[in-house]
């Protein structure tokens, strides 16, 4: 007989009164309806609390920390308490669209080689207004591992449903990477061989504000980021070449002035390809896999970085234009300069996104869906039909063949 409930929709609350009941209303009115929503309240001093006890269904649990201690301290009291095999997060000022749950069970019931599935998102205002598409797919698991190395991390952490089991056996968050404990996790899945998965649609609407952590706390926020990053890379790194690896996957802003010698650039990028073939055949990836993550490679850090000891008895003159030109996101004012340009592209994605979609559409709620709260929230609309390309659909840029002239499975020393 199947476990009941089969999710447990986890949200922590801490302050957060001016947005959690659309939060909770866009969970109660789920075309999936087999869940609990637990939350935990994070010792809030507005009336959070209070506006969440206004709901009387009883699908809605509620637990209280008696002094503050943080998100991530907050989620691993959720994991315990939880009660469902599939723990989907959420935070307390985004929205689910209807199909969120249904989507996402249906991926984990089907694949049990994934661990971790999430959702593009589409950001909104403080006002609800539609804003940005965010995230991107993963092509398999050396997407994944790429993308892990390389940053963002595309699967973001609000659109997110796990096996509870996995996570717990893992040690769950580390409230020392906070607020960055997500991508610390994630860290960890892969290194133990665990796959995610994201829906190539948007079924999150991410609220966009200044009160939220990534603003807040941005600062600790990278930090703690790139902590994790090295942390992942390190058993893998010549030990020596670990400091300068790390700063050339995160394309460092001081990339070119702390590495004014030729020698140690070029032995930078040779470390990389050591510790790239290191991680193929310490995570035993197949040759579709070591591709994937060798295609991600070369479409960020470029040719040139795999070129360059080759070259490296060039002139100056020439030897640093052809590296710039084959790896122009290396250059920081070309980055900066291709980020104002791709700001409008993904502001236009969004809104194309959820005009496409009948999820998006605002609906009045219907009194059968009602939640017994009491005042009034936005409605959220209900069901809408499925979008074509779910699970299974190749995501854009995961068609099979090449990359930048690099055949699938090549040697990752020479991504």
């Amino acid at each position: 007989m199947a476990q009941s409930p089969r999710v447990t929709v986890l949200m922590t609350v801490y302050n957060g009164a001016s947005y959690v009941a659309e939060a909770v209303e866009s969970v109660l009115r789920q075309t999936f309806t087999d869940f609990e929503l637990l939350v935990i309240d994070d010792a809030s001093t507005d009336d959070s609390m209070a506006r969440l006890r206004r709901y009387t269904d009883s699908r809605l649990r509620l637990l209280g920390n008696d002094r503050n201690q943080g998100q991530a301290w907050s989620l691993n009291r959720g994991l315990v308490a939880a009660r469902a095999p599939y723990v989907a997060r959420l935070d307390q000022d985004d929205i689910c669209l209807p199909e969120r749950l249904e989507r996402q069970v249906e991926v984990l019931d089907k694949e049990p080689a994934v661990t971790v599935v999430g959702t593009l998102m589409c950001g909104i205002d403080q006002r609800g207004r539609r804003q940005v598409l965010l995230g991107r797919t993963l092509r398999n698991y050396g997407s994944f591992v790429g993308s892990l190395l390389l940053g963002p991390c595309p699967v973001c952490h609000p659109s997110v449903m796990f096996r509870r089991d996995v996570v717990a056996e893992l040690g769950s968050y580390d409230p020392s990477f906070s607020p960055a404990e997500d991508v610390e996790l994630w860290t960890r899945l892969a290194l133990a061989r665990h796959n995610a998965y994201v829906i190539p649609q948007p079924l999150m609407l991410y609220r966009v504000h200044e009160g939220q952590q990534s603003v807040t706390k941005a600062t600790t926020q990278r930090q703690n980021i790139r902590r994790a990053q090295q942390k992942m890379i390190e058993p893998f790194c010549p030990a020596e070449a670990l400091q300068d690896v790390a700063r050339l996957l995160w394309m460092d802003g001081a990339f070119w002035a702390e590495w004014k010698s030729r020698t140690r650039l070029v032995r930078a990028f040779e470390a990389l390809g050591e510790t790239l073939e290191n991680l193929q055949s310490g995570l035993a990836m197949s040759a579709d896999e070591a591709g994937a993550l060798a295609c991600m490679m070369d479409r960020w850090l470029g040719p040139g970085v795999r070129l360059a000891p080759r070259i490296r008895r060039w002139p100056g003159i020439l030897f640093y234009p052809t590296i710039c030109a084959l790896s122009p996101l290396l250059v920081p004012n070309v980055r900066s300069t291709l980020a104002r340009f791709a700001r409008p592209i993904r502001r236009l994605r969004g809104v194309m996104a959820a005009d496409s979609s009948p999820s998006f559409a605002g609906r009045p709620a219907s009194p059968e869906r009602s939640s017994g709260f009491a005042e009034a929230s936005p409605a959220l609309g209900r069901g809408g039909r499925r979008s074509e390309g779910g699970f299974g659909a190749v995501p854009p840029h995961g068609r099979p063949g090449r990359c930048h002239g690099l055949a699938r499975g090549a040697p990752l020393g020479r991504f």
